[in-house]
């Protein structure tokens, strides 16, 4: 499948930020997919010229591509490619789906993060009508010079308003407020999805269908796997299962092969 407009962009921000790759794993992947020509789709850099280019050692590339393939990222061809080398094929649904992970992560963290730091009082005027321009004195002083003194009056009251309240208010009263959060339930669901996922890593990794599979788990069924997974730990591997050979992705064959132990 040729790469869509920016895919090669996108993945080699998703490899960067891959959690499962290593230093070296990373320099090897985007070695890799900067031989990859966009025309013709060819993708077999030798061995050697990976080891040269990266100044390593070929034992470690070679152990470095088995992890590559084994995540997903890329389809090994054996002795495919010019001079008998091997080919590859990027997984670009694999790193359009972690680019998009990421997208979420950060989407997320604006969310969490919005309004903490703001503080609930709104500020003053920088000048009252007709003043002119002085340098702001102490917020202690209530000077006519640089503050309304009628302002400053009736805050003063507010506040005092305020404190006899707190203090008339009896202590039976206080009760603890329960609220609820939001951060340990998206860790719940994070934690659901690592393991459908890493069941179906493990279960598939190394197979030729491994990259159809990925390629196959849009974001909605994503989700009702996770859901499921949160129902019921374990579920969530079986359920893709199941929806993946309903759309011809899997082969019956494959899923009777799979049991409960190999999740």
């Amino acid at each position: 499948m040729r790469p869509q407009r920016l895919d090669t962009t996108l993945a080699f921000k998703a490899i960067n930020l891959a959690p499962t790759l290593s230093g070296t794993d990373k320099r090897v992947i985007c070695a890799i997919l900067d031989h990859y020509n966009r025309e013709t789709g060819q993708c077999d850099p030798s061995l050697t010229t990976i080891a040269e280019l990266l100044g390593i050692h070929r034992r470690t590339v070679i152990r470095a591509i088995d992890r590559i393939v084994q995540l997903g990222f890329f389809r090994r061809i054996r002795h495919g490619g010019h001079f008998h080398r091997n080919f590859y094929v990027p997984n670009w649904a694999r790193f359009r789906a972690l680019e998009a992970q990421w997208k979420d992560q950060k989407q997320q963290h604006r969310e969490r993060i919005r309004g903490v730091n703001l503080s609930p009082f709104q500020g003053r005027e920088s000048h009252l009508a007709g003043d002119s321009s002085a340098t702001q004195s102490s917020s202690n002083n209530i000077s006519r010079k640089t503050c309304n003194l009628s302002l400053a009056n009736r805050e003063h009251d507010q506040t005092s308003s305020l404190s006899n309240i707190t203090r008339q208010r009896p202590q039976s009263l206080s009760r603890p407020v329960h609220v609820e959060n939001a951060s340990s339930r998206q860790a719940a669901l994070n934690a659901a999805q690592r393991r459908w996922d890493n069941a179906i890593l493990k279960r598939f990794a190394g197979h030729p269908i491994y990259s159809d599979i990925v390629g196959a788990i849009d974001q909605s069924l994503s989700d009702a796997a996770t859901q499921s997974e949160m129902d019921k730990p374990g579920s969530g591997f079986w359920y893709v299962m199941e929806k993946l050979v309903e759309r011809e992705v899997v082969p019956r064959t494959h899923l009777k092969s799979s049991t409960p132990g190999d999740t």
